[in-house]
């Protein structure tokens, strides 16, 4: 792979204050996609709404053109006009659209509170993931120091004949598997940030061709299995 799709830890980033917090609270109940999908459906619900309410409404219909057969024509043009009235009384079907309509929209108002609250709780959530990850990565970064520092101190010893290469080996573990470890807190902590762009709608808008081409061509990336393939892997 190449190195920017797996580029190296660039350190940490500084913690959103409480108003970029609340600012991406804002921007996640605009951007997001399940969001929009909500906002969508109630406009589409609006215009059937109004629709139902129109069949409840009286019509009048005027018609007008040329007239057919000999008994219209009067010096050889003819017209005919007519109108025609009708009041809905017992319209239960467009009566049951309205209310079908209206029941619709509560839901839809209910549901899209709740959407906005979930995903508000989703940048909370992704907050805590970063902060959290901080942490390990602080913790881990600590650990493999004290390591390396024990290893240092245990082959210092071997040399002076005061231990055996057991323990040298021991120590060379502990190094290993502290720096596995921080590697994993600090992946914790890339995968948290893209988290909180994903939480506040980041994801959902287009990015810059420059920022695509870093990846290679958008029309022949590179496979899973090595071949050209049509998109991106």
């Amino acid at each position: 792979p190449r190195p920017e799709w797996a580029p190296e830890f660039h350190g940490e980033m500084p913690l959103p204050s409480e108003e970029d917090v609340a600012a991406f609270k804002v921007e996640a109940t605009e951007d997001r996609p399940e969001v929009r999908d909500l906002y969508i459906e109630a406009k589409l619900n609006n215009i059937e709404l109004k629709l139902a309410k129109n069949s409840l409404l009286p019509k009048l219909t005027v018609e007008g053109g040329p007239a057919i057969g000999s008994i219209y024509w009067v010096g050889g043009v003819g017209y005919r006009m007519a109108s025609f009235f009708s009041m809905p009384l017992f319209n239960r079907a467009a009566r049951g659209k309205v209310l079908h309509a209206e029941a619709q929209q509560e839901r839809l108002a209910w549901k899209q509170a709740y959407t906005e609250r979930q995903v508000q709780i989703d940048v909370d959530n992704w907050l805590s993931a970063q902060v959290r990850a901080r942490d390990r990565v602080k913790a881990a970064t600590e650990a493999l120091r004290l390591a390396k520092t024990l290893e240092e101190g245990e082959r210092a010893r071997f040399n002076m004949g005061a231990t055996s290469v057991l323990f040298v080996n021991l120590r060379e573990r502990a190094v290993v598997q502290a720096a596995y470890e921080l590697y994993r807190a600090q992946a914790d902590y890339a995968v948290s940030r893209g988290g909180m762009l994903w939480a506040r709608g980041a994801l959902s808008k287009p990015l810059a061709d420059n920022v695509l081409s870093k990846y290679g061509d958008p029309l022949h990336a590179a496979g899973s299995s090595g071949r050209k393939l049509p998109g991106r892997d």
